[in-house]
């Protein structure tokens, strides 16, 4: 939750890390039957920023403040509607000396696309670029058909993980069969699968928690799988696991049917390991 960190006494150094909230994802398209109907794109995952500071760099208090994952964009049931978007994630500040930028959201499906959420930027952030410094993974396209899956986090410079899109109707009325995988995670060179769509299609939290180097360090904490895309008539789409990653594009409909909605996105988090 957002706060205020106090430096303590005797204190020689600071490490920090914040994580951006996930992006969430767009819902489905809502059409006639014989057109194309694309389901939501899945959200984007948010950076994630390191940084070493002395204790003399540090004032004798730091506001922190936590971003908000992502809303997934509300269903539509009208005839030639397209989607709504979800909502960015919010950042992730530890005053102005740490900034971890959120995931961007999923677009709401159209009759030929449903684009997925780009991941929170390394280079906006602070401090930019780097080893220290990661850009969130993409969020998965929605498609007239099966949706695309979320990109993973922690694999080569990518950090949180995307959501999958969401599944559509084609010109031929099939229904999509799936929706696409949520973004999995690396920890310590191991990935852990994101979910598929269906009856459990949320990200799992915590599913990498090598953040400070060491998971005994970070006791628990750590990065989400992305959540799944949901596909028609009526599976829902899945958010994003804490912390930081995207939620899932949701399904297309047929005119008079409400579209899915799309996941939320997992939140943020800072945590400070003292120096002493």
């Amino acid at each position: 939750a957002n706060g205020t960190w106090t430096k303590p006494q005797g204190l020689k150094r600071a490490m920090i890390v914040c994580i951006g909230a996930g992006g969430a994802g767009g819902s489905g398209r809502c059409d006639a039957a014989g057109t194309n109907r694309f389901g939501g794109g899945g959200g984007g995952g948010a950076a994630v920023v390191w940084r070493q500071l002395a204790a003399t760099d540090l004032t004798a208090t730091v506001a922190v403040t936590i971003g908000t994952g992502g809303t997934g964009g509300t269903g539509v049931s009208t005839v030639a509607t397209n989607g709504n978007a979800g909502t960015a994630g919010g950042d992730t500040s530890f005053g102005a000396l740490v900034i971890a930028k959120g995931g961007r959201n999923g677009a709401g499906g159209t009759g030929s696309s449903g684009a997925g959420g780009v991941g929170g930027s390394s280079t906006t952030g602070t401090p930019i670029a780097g080893p220290y410094a990661l850009t969130g993974s993409g969020g998965g396209s929605g498609q007239s058909g099966s949706g695309s899956a979320g990109a993973e986090g922690l694999g080569g410079t990518s950090s949180t993980s995307g959501g999958g899109g969401g599944g559509g109707i084609n010109s031929g009325n099939t229904n999509a069969t799936a929706g696409g995988s949520g973004g999995g995670i690396y920890s310590n060179g191991i990935v852990t699968s994101g979910p598929t769509s269906g009856a459990s299609p949320n990200g799992v939290a915590n599913q990498s928690n090598f953040l400070f180097f060491s998971s005994s360090l970070t006791s628990g904490k750590g990065l989400g799988t992305g959540g799944a895309g949901g596909f028609p008539p009526s599976t829902n789409a899945g958010s994003g696991g804490n912390y930081g990653s995207g939620g899932g594009g949701g399904y297309a409909s047929l005119t008079g049917t409400l579209s899915g909605a799309g996941g939320n996105g997992g939140g943020g988090l800072c945590l400070v390991m003292e120096i002493y």
